[in-house]
């Protein structure tokens, strides 16, 4: 468990639900209801608290997950120990993914949606197999409750749909049975929100809808954010086909070889056993290779591909019973294989392999990647840099954040660990909202701020910064935001607002002492991570780019040794941004360290294989080693890989 906030929503979800604020939509309820009970846990940081229900649910998953195995076990008469043993690691196996166990471990609602889904799809199983009427009611229950949850759940009806399709009259006599009761249900998945709107309030602390029935409308129907959507747009709908390699991408890098095989027991499910493909094969596509046509996330994978991997893991609920299919394909192919005629040495051999790949295979896998998330939540990575932020800021500030790693945990660190309480934390997404406006007016008188009494949004915006200067507030900012009047000036990671009509972000002379302070983080973050930590990775280009822009004043105004330090801080934080890596370089050949660019340029060459990076590596060999030999072949290798059309 995690004791410190993890990036992006988990700061948002945990903030809003102890201050009793509504988080962003669909806001979670049941989610929101079961961490203000986790709250009053006598043991740990609020946080860690957190975390303890993301881990329940996770444990709760891999449970729900055995008992359908064993249901497919009971089904098929295979209800032998060694058939319990494999169906008990086959879901060992499934939910040792790095990703699972990640998001087992911080503050996410993941592993409460995984179990949603996995309880839906048991009582789903039970009632395909066996026709009982309990576990068919049981089923609309739990569907009612994950659908209000999480719209993407809604899912799995296509699996029900293609049974009720082939028993259309039995269905419709049940509907008209229990029409009653499935109203109730709907009630039921609805109590949540009723509870949660019940308790929250308003606040500019955390804000995404006022507190009204139309808020609530807006917040329960997503109509700010996308029924199904999962973070980002695409570009175009064809790039939704490179989200489907990278979906097998991801299992084989999760689960290797074991995605291959896999591919032997998706087809003896469906020749042996059909009704079960219907269930957890077509489960799988749905949620699986399919779930990118359907869910709204961005063709740019590089700016989505952390998000997701989070919507993957849905996918899990249905590995097990394909790996236990593969299994049994392969026990029945040995049984035909008529190469050993002991039985003795048959029966020695066969254990073995059971042994060797349905047991170690995934105590080495749930090994292996426990220990790299370990590693990875060793440290207060995004707290450390919500107070660099936080801590970069003069006395009487008001800040203006906008994005989920910024925002969101420097509101925890703020709000819940009482961080920098003279600093005012605002929202940038609602600074155009005049309801927002009226909210921090109430929330700190000691701003004596009085809102604009009109509804145009950049209106709005320059009288609170021009209120706030003129009250004797600096205003900052992370992210640079529409306005008519005022400028914005690069002060350390953030950004200062000044009276000025410029549209380009101007750069101060910042300190280099400052800049190492502000810039501060675990090692833990520069590791390389397989699979690949994505928030790190975000966060490490945010510092970069911020770096780069303060190098390059340094640079502009020849003070070379100064710009030499920052670019090579910039550098720790990206090794593979051109511009970092060229602006690294030509301070180094400034300051009399010519030859120590060539090791960064091969490294960046090897990453990029381009061009230019050849051209810069001969003039260095050239210029500064006087090295005949190695301009000769980097010269080759420029001339080589340059287009003709340049």
């Amino acid at each position: 468990m995690y004791q410190y906030i993890w990036g992006a929503d988990a700061g948002d979800l945990v903030t809003s639900s102890f201050l009793g604020l509504l988080p962003h939509p669909p806001a979670f309820p049941v989610y929101w209801l079961i961490l203000r009970f986790a709250y009053l846990l006598p043991f740990g940081s609020i946080a860690l608290r957190a975390s303890f229900v993301s881990m329940f649910f996770g444990m709760a998953s891999m449970f729900v997950s055995i008992l359908t195995v064993y249901e497919f076990l009971k089904f098929i008469k295979k209800t032998s120990f060694i058939y319990k043993i494999v169906g008990f690691f086959s879901v060992v196996l499934v939910y040792s993914s790095f990703v699972f166990l990640l998001y087992s471990s911080v503050q996410e609602v993941y592993t409460l949606s995984i179990f949603l889904l996995a309880l839906t799809t048991y009582y789903l199983f039970k009632f395909i197999l066996y026709e009982k009427e309990s576990d068919h009611t049981l089923f609309w229950l739990i569907f009612c409750v994950s659908v209000v949850h999480h719209t993407v759940l809604v899912l799995i009806f296509g699996v029900y749909i293609y049974f009720f399709f082939l028993k259309r009259r039995e269905y419709l006599l049940f509907f008209k049975k229990h029409l009653s009761l499935l109203i109730l249900f709907v009630a039921i998945a609805f109590t949540p929100y009723v509870l949660q709107y019940a308790l929250v309030h308003e606040s500019s602390s955390v804000y995404w809808e006022p507190k009204t029935i139309d808020g609530f409308m807006r917040t329960f129907l997503r109509l700010r954010y996308g029924a199904f959507n999962t973070g980002g747009d695409f570009g175009n709908y064809s790039q939704k086909f490179e989200h489907v390699y990278r979906y097998l991408e991801h299992l084989f890098i999760n689960y290797t070889v074991f995605i291959t095989l896999s591919l032997i027991g998706f087809y003896a499910l469906y020749r042996k056993y059909k009704k079960v493909f219907y269930i957890c094969g077509l489960g799988f596509i749905i949620f699986g290779p399919l779930l990118i046509f359907y869910a709204n996330s961005g063709g740019q994978l590089a700016e989505n591909m952390g998000v997701l991997e989070r919507y993957y893991m849905f996918s899990y609920v249905f590995l097990p019973i394909i790996f236990i299919a593969l299994f049994l394909q392969l026990e029945d192919v040995y049984a035909r294989t008529k190469l050993i005629t002991s039985k003795s040495i048959r029966l020695i051999l066969f254990r073995g392999i059971i042994l060797l790949f349905f047991v170690l295979y995934p105590l080495v896998i749930f090994t292996k990647n426990y220990a790299t998330v370990r590693k990875v939540l060793s440290e207060p990575i995004f707290e450390r840099h919500a107070q660099n932020i936080l801590n970069s800021l003069p006395k009487k500030s008001v800040l203006i954040l906008k994005g989920d790693l910024d925002l969101f945990t420097t509101q925890y660190v703020h709000f819940v660990r009482s961080a920098r309480k003279d600093v005012i934390v605002l929202s940038a997404r609602n600074m155009y909202n005049p309801d927002y406006h009226t909210l921090i007016a109430h929330d700190y008188p000691q701003l004596h701020y009085a809102p604009m009494l009109t509804t145009e949004p950049l209106q709005i915006v320059d009288n609170f910064v021009k209120q706030m200067k003129n009250n004797g507030f600096d205003v900052y900012t992370n992210v640079p935001f529409t306005t008519v009047n005022y400028s914005f000036r690069r002060v350390s990671y953030v950004l200062e607002l000044y009276k000025s009509n410029e549209k380009t972000v101007r750069i101060s002379q910042v300190p280099v002492s400052s800049v190492k302070k502000f810039s501060d983080l675990p090692p833990t973050v520069f590791l390389d991570y397989k699979p690949r930590v994505f928030f790190f990775y975000e966060l490490r280009n945010q510092y970069a780019k911020g770096l780069l822009d303060i190098a390059d004043k340094y640079y502009s105004l020849k003070k070379y040794k100064n710009a030499n330090a920052v670019a090579r801080i910039a550098y720790e934080f990206n090794p593979y941004d051109s511009e970092i890596v060229f602006l690294h370089t030509l301070t180094l050949k400034e300051t009399g360290k010519c030859m120590q660019s060539a090791p960064i340029l091969i490294n960046y060459f090897e990453y990029s294989k381009s061009y230019k990076v050849a051209y810069a590596l001969s003039r260095v060999y050239a210029i500064c080693a006087r090295d005949i030999i190695q301009y000769s072949y980097w010269d080759s290798v420029y001339k080589k890989l340059k287009p003709e059309s340049e």
